[in-house]
């Protein structure tokens, strides 16, 4: 049988450099993760690396556009949700003047 390579070498050392990028950058937002003090924004950023760094290895992963079309569409489905939700409610303030007197 002969030797099948899905992917060239130029290829594959270009995945594994992106995930390794990928995850140093998640290494080094664990380490600054007490200077976040709000976990949506954590959420965010941590999506954020994870998703985009999938994204690219698709992109390098050698494969057609018919086949990386769904999968892009779906990873921007997962960041459009995750960056564009806002659990951060504002407090509201009251319109009318206080119209209690006190003594």
């Amino acid at each position: 049988m002969a030797n099948v390579s899905f992917i060239s070498t130029k290829e594959f050392i270009l995945c594994i450099i992106v995930l390794a990028f990928g995850l140093l950058s998640l290494g080094l937002l664990a380490l600054f993760q007490k200077l976040i003090a709000n976990g949506e924004l954590l959420f965010k950023a941590i999506a954020l690396i994870i998703i985009l760094t999938l994204a690219v290895v698709v992109l390098f992963g050698g494969y057609t556009d018919a086949q990386i079309t769904p999968v892009i569409g779906l990873l921007g489905t997962a960041i459009g949700y995750a960056l564009g939700r806002n659990e951060i409610v504002k407090p509201t303030v009251p319109t009318t003047p206080d119209t209690t007197t006190k003594p």
